[in-house]
């Protein structure tokens, strides 16, 4: 996968994926899950308020991971 190549050049990357099973079989250092298929980084079954909320927490975490080895 294109994260490897991006880690072997130096740049730290967090991968979001559904199919986690797959990634962590190459060889993925950071990954993280997203919520649905269709609706990786959103969803639409709450108020935008809560959407935004729930975002802004999967970027903290992102960001948190991207700071890890």
């Amino acid at each position: 996968m294109i994260t490897r190549e991006f880690e072997k050049a130096g740049i730290p990357i967090v991968q979001w994926c559904n199919m986690t099973p797959v990634a962590e079989s190459i060889g993925v250092n950071r990954l993280m899950e997203s919520k649905s298929i269709k609706y990786p980084f959103g969803n639409p079954d709450v108020p935008p308020e809560q959407e935004k909320l729930e975002r802004v927490q999967m970027l903290k975490k992102a960001l948190t991971r991207l700071t890890q080895p």
